[in-house]
């Protein structure tokens, strides 16, 4: 049996899985994720979940080639309506679309309810998604990010909301940057504010070269706002040794103006 050689993503995700008894890893692909996630004890069974019998047939290979038939299963599913109510008590969307995730959750919300983590890890409109969470009830316990051939990867841990009054609703700024992740000591994530700066300076640039009409004002207004908040997130993170956790959280609500329930 050859040596299990993962990408950092895949081994990001599986790190933040914990105790699980039973993970449903929806998109499986080749299951990897599956087999690496037993493999470190992160997790004890997994139902390798995918759209499509080609990715499935290829997961089997893989499963039987480490050995792992009696802890994982392979199952066809059209995201997760194939999973029985507390059937998993964890869930991996990974390597999918921010849409298609929510897609995924509001066509099972009530097996999702019952989970005690679900780890996203969304390949595209990350910002709508946190909007998303918020609003079908759910927080987000843990944030991360890796960079990985040429992209950065965000991930995060979240579970249905245990409070029965909802918090205030997210600003602008968390939707923007997360939070938990803005705190956290992860050198990727200040790279990822670098690349962003550059990417709304040379925007900034190439729109002030442009006709100067309405629409074009408002775009140069609206790269100017965005490379605000990159400057001010950028610049805490720099005073974090400092700044204590509970003091950032009083700016995030004192900048977005403690949220709009």
């Amino acid at each position: 049996m050859e040596k299990l050689v993962v990408s950092n993503r895949i081994k990001a995700v599986a790190q933040l899985l914990e105790r699980a008894r039973k993970v449903a890893d929806i998109g499986c692909d080749h299951a990897y994720l599956s087999i690496y996630a037993i493999k470190e004890k992160r997790v004890k069974a997994a139902i390798a979940m995918d759209v499509k019998e080609g990715p499935l047939a290829i997961a089997k290979e893989n499963i039987a080639a480490y050995g792992m038939e009696d802890v994982i299963e392979t199952r066809l599913s059209d995201g997760g309506k194939e999973l029985k109510l507390k059937e998993c008590d964890s869930a991996v969307m990974a390597g999918m679309g921010g849409m298609l995730i929510e897609r995924i959750l509001l066509e099972s919300l009530p097996v999702f309810y019952e989970m005690k983590q679900i780890i996203l890890q969304p390949q595209s409109d990350v910002e709508h998604l946190r909007e998303f969470l918020y609003f079908t009830g759910f927080e987000t316990l843990k944030e991360d990010m890796v960079f990985e051939d040429g992209k950065f990867y965000p991930m995060m841990k979240v579970v249905k909301r245990r409070t029965k009054k909802a918090p205030a609703r997210p600003g602008e700024m968390e939707i923007l940057f997360g939070r938990d992740i803005v705190t956290a000591d992860n050198p990727v994530y200040d790279d990822y504010l670098a690349a962003e700066m550059k990417k709304a300076d040379m925007a900034i640039k190439e729109i002030s070269k442009g006709k100067k009409d309405e629409l074009n004002k408002m775009k140069l207004k609206e790269l100017e706002e965005h490379r605000l908040w990159i400057s001010l997130v950028t610049e805490w993170r720099k005073r974090l040794p400092s700044i204590k956790t509970d003091l950032l959280n009083g700016l995030f609500g004192l900048i977005d103006g403690e949220g709009t329930n």
